[in-house]
């Protein structure tokens, strides 16, 4: 990838939200109420990534309106904000030719993909972040470590296919354990996990996401964990920063905090995204 730095100002850090979603998905604000509040916090660059249609779930989010809207925000308010224009799709296995006409359907300037969904007992698409009660259920029916496995399984098939520019909350799996209830991140099992995980990233040459919105979530955690950006920090996996927003209180929140992570594991900088290439920010 084409790769240019952008240096930080002494005096104030240039600050990136790479995950934001309006009412083009299932945000709050509508795309210019979006602008307003980032430029409002401070923030420098910020890229909208409304999500695809969750395949097992019913119609596209996306609408043409939609994309004409942020269009027209990238030309109105470009001297006072950078935006890209993004899309956050869901991995979900045996959709693969839909999910690379959805990443290619627009000029995207970033692609970022998640892993949500993992099949229940009955082969029935679940959230592992959406339901606390079905995922307590799935556990009980299939085991916490059987959930672990498959979810990074799923994440790992995501990185083969080399669509995605990065990939979005990568310890998802951990949104419900608070205080270690479910599983010890210690353990050599789901260590191994994460690090074959990381591999996949690598070699698919995509960032990986600091994403500050397990904050409010039963983990109280940012994702990913702090041992996890030390390993990628090992294999040179780039960071971005985003904070999930699908409301104003969580225009900046935790981004700075995100920075400070960044830092503690090792990075000097992180990426944001611009016609699918990489720009690096020095931190």
């Amino acid at each position: 990838m084409t790769k240019n730095t952008e240096k930080t100002l002494k005096t104030k850090p240039i600050l990136i939200n790479f995950h934001m979603h309006s009412t083009g998905s299932d945000g709050r604000m509508k795309p210019e109420e979006v602008v307003k509040e980032a430029i409002a916090a401070g923030i420098d660059f910020m890229c909208f990534t409304d999500h695809n249609h969750r395949i097992p779930w019913g119609e596209p989010f996306f609408s043409k309106s939609y994309v004409k809207d942020v269009r027209e925000m990238q030309k109105k308010y470009k001297d006072q904000i950078d935006i890209s224009f993004g899309i956050e799709i869901d991995w979900v296995e045996g959709s693969e030719t839909l999910i690379k006409k959805q990443a290619s359907e627009f000029e995207f300037d970033y692609v970022m993909g998640s892993t949500h969904l993992l099949k229940d007992s009955n082969n029935v698409n679940f959230g592992v972040n959406f339901d606390k009660e079905i995922f307590f259920r799935q556990i009980k029916e299939k085991g916490i470590n059987t959930l672990i496995k498959e979810y990074y399984s799923q994440s790992r098939l995501l990185a083969n296919s080399k669509i995605f520019d990065s990939m979005a909350h990568f310890d998802l799996i951990k949104t419900f354990n608070k205080n270690h209830i479910l599983f010890n991140e210690e353990d050599a099992f789901y260590r191994e996990e994460v690090l074959k995980t990381l591999d996949e990233i690598k070699k698919a040459d995509m960032a990986l996401e600091i994403n500050t919105g397990g904050l409010i979530y039963d983990c109280k955690s940012m994702y990913p964990s702090l041992w996890i950006l030390k390993e990628a920090r090992k294999r040179k996996i780039p960071l971005t920063i985003g904070a999930d927003t699908h409301w104003a209180e969580r225009i900046d929140a935790g981004l700075k905090e995100a920075y400070n992570l960044a830092k503690e594991a090792g990075y000097s900088e992180i990426v944001r995204f611009k016609a699918r290439k990489r720009i690096s920010i020095l931190i």
